[in-house]
């Protein structure tokens, strides 16, 4: 993921529109390629510490999955 150079303490949720967990990840620098999911819109929760701030953040958004 870009940008996770000031960040320890990495995890993603990655959830189908049903609110079905489809990903969870540790790896800051792994990705979600969409495995078995079809194609839609997906709702992402990341939550780190910024190391700079010693702060844990939390970001959701969503991702749409094409294939």
């Amino acid at each position: 993921m870009v940008g996770v150079d000031n960040t320890q303490d990495y995890s993603i949720k990655i959830y189908n529109r049903w609110g079905r967990k489809v990903y969870e990840g540790t790896n800051a620098l792994a990705h979600w390629d969409g495995g078995n999911s079809k194609a839609g819109t997906y709702f992402y929760e990341l939550i780190y510490t910024d190391i700079c701030s010693d702060e844990k953040k939390l970001v959701t958004g969503y991702v749409t999955l094409f294939k």
